[in-house]
């Protein structure tokens, strides 16, 4: 097991061939380690356009602007700090 930016997974089975999905990838911090650590592949999903426009280009390393929910629809963002967001699903 491996702890990157808080969040503990099992590496065992991750290598270079490996495609990664970050729901939430705030700033892509997590996302960048996890590309320098295994050169995988990653795509990343971030809702909010603040910390989405923050993303660097990170090399293996796709990230959109969207949200993840159970039917399609508009979202609503509350932007109360610096470090993540609530989503409410209307």
């Amino acid at each position: 097991m491996i702890n990157i930016k808080g969040y503990t997974f099992l590496d065992d089975y991750l290598d270079s061939s490996s495609k990664v999905i970050d729901f939430g990838t705030n700033v892509g911090n997590f996302s960048s380690r996890v590309s320098s650590l295994f050169g995988c592949s990653i795509v990343g999903l971030e809702a909010d356009p603040k910390f989405f426009h923050q993303i660097p280009v990170i090399g293996g390393v796709e990230v959109q602007n969207l949200a993840i929910a159970g039917s399609p629809g508009n979202i609503e963002i509350s932007t109360g700090n610096d470090f993540c967001s609530s989503v409410r699903f209307f």
